[in-house]
């Protein structure tokens, strides 16, 4: 028989409830309220002690100030305050050169170059279309004069700066090659940054990728096309010194060669959702993956999902171990912050942030294979050798590059959601959401 409960007590249980949910509810808006009002009162004593600065400093100073060197200065010491290496502030110069990078436009001479022990400048690549390849700068070539000063005098830092400069200028410089000296007069110029290049050694495709760009995906799109007409028994990628870009083109070119399934997810603040996902195109052919220290972020993210997959090893040294989302927000006049919002994660692994990726085959270079490294001969790089022993190839061959064509922008079809702040599904806005490693490998630098 079933007891019913008076009307009082039930109208008493009631108010109860509701007398506790209020009281929850004040708590936690006093508790938000107080959490405002702490950060409004720090807020207000940073601006009064900038502000306390200033006055001293204009009282006092004796000498000019440059008020825009002060304001980029500032910027550049809050966003350094926050304690986070990967993000910085960019004037609006340095906002206007990573756009256009990020949109696989260089301005420059065309030169990768790195240091040797001697202090010259040794070019290891002459871009495509570039003004150093039009003017016949060589790979191998050694630049031991800018202008009319010795690279050797200037130093390494010092004399690669001097190789940039603005869209029309020139810049002399004096290369070695062999024993013959010879001049150049490079006009520096904007230039389409090929990111990508594509050969075929001992039976096996080879793409090597230099950094992923919003370009990047056509140009390794067509790179893989162009070697799997050939019939290659496997495919090498090398991501060796690859520190990052863009998340959107990695996973297009992801959402390329993988089966169904997810390719990336994100945590936040608000908790962790898949934001791309892959369709059910895949390309299915053995694989290998060169990493080493320099390999970072989208690259990292790039060797671990085919891991997951299982659709490659990975060969080489234990990755530089970057997991984290670079927001680039452009304030009104034209600088921009880069800021850190988010954390991406692999198919299947764990986040790799501040660990890396451990090789499945660990092959260590020598010290003078690292010196050399940009130069060695792929019959003598050790880890691609391994690289190639993997997929057993037929016969060993020399390496033959192979020319290609960028294909069309393939659209990952399997987007479960576009990443935050944009406004398209499945298509992020150009350089709103990146993976890039902020710092430059030491020894090497573009101009």
């Amino acid at each position: 028989m079933n007891k019913r409960i008076p009307l009082g007590i039930t109208l008493a249980l009631m108010m109860l409830t509701a007398a506790i949910t209020v009281t929850i509810t004040m708590v936690l808006s006093q508790q938000k309220f107080d959490e405002k009002l702490g950060n409004i009162n720090e807020r207000r004593a940073m601006y009064a002690k900038i502000s306390e600065i200033d006055t001293k400093v204009r009282e006092n100073y004796f000498g000019d100030i440059d008020e825009t060197e002060l304001m980029d200065m500032v910027a550049s010491g809050y966003l350094a305050g926050i304690g986070d290496k990967y993000s910085s502030y960019l004037t609006a110069a340095q906002t206007a050169e990573l756009n256009s990078e990020i949109n696989g436009k260089a301005t420059g001479v065309g030169l990768r170059v790195t240091e040797y022990t001697d202090g010259n400048i040794y070019v290891y690549q002459v871009m495509a279309t570039s003004p150093a390849q039009t003017a016949g700068v060589q790979k191998g070539d050694v630049i031991i004069r800018v202008g009319d000063s010795a690279v050797a005098d200037l130093g390494y830092r010092e004399a690669t700066k001097l190789l940039s400069g603005e869209v029309g200028s020139t810049v002399n410089i004096t290369v070695r090659r062999g024993e013959e000296e010879i001049p150049f007069t490079l006009a520096r110029a904007s230039y389409e940054n090929y990111t990508v290049s594509a050969g075929i050694m001992s039976g096996v495709g080879i793409v090597k990728i230099d950094e992923f760009n919003n370009n990047t995906d056509e140009q390794f799109i067509g790179a893989v096309e162009a070697l799997l007409a050939q019939e290659p028994v496997g495919l090498v990628f090398d991501l060796r010194g690859n520190t990052g870009g863009t998340l959107e083109s990695v996973c297009a070119m992801l959402d390329y060669l993988l089966p169904a399934g997810d390719v990336v997810s994100r945590t936040d603040s608000t908790g962790t959702h898949v934001i791309y996902t892959s369709d059910d195109h895949e390309v299915d052919i053995p694989m290998t993956v060169l990493v080493n220290e320099k390999t970072a972020s989208a690259a990292e993210l790039f060797a671990c999902a085919l891991r997951d997959y299982g659709k490659a090893q990975l060969v080489g040294t234990t990755t530089y171990g970057k997991g984290s989302i670079q927001s680039l927000f452009t304030l009104t006049d034209g600088s921009s912050i880069n800021l850190t919002v988010a954390k991406f994660n692999p198919p299947k692994s764990e986040n790799f942030e501040g660990v890396g990726l451990t090789p499945d085959v660990e092959v260590r270079l020598s010290t003078e294979e690292k010196q050399n490294f940009y130069f060695l001969n792929p019959m003598d790089d050790p880890q691609l050798k391994k690289a190639l022993e993997l997929l057993n190839p037929p016969v060993p061959t020399d390496y033959i590059e192979v020319p290609f064509s960028p294909a069309p922008t393939y659209v990952p079809n399997g987007n479960t959601s576009a990443a935050p702040d944009s406004g398209e599904s499945g298509t992020p806005p150009a350089s709103s959401e990146e993976a890039v490693s902020s710092e430059e490998p030491a020894g090497d630098s573009a101009a």
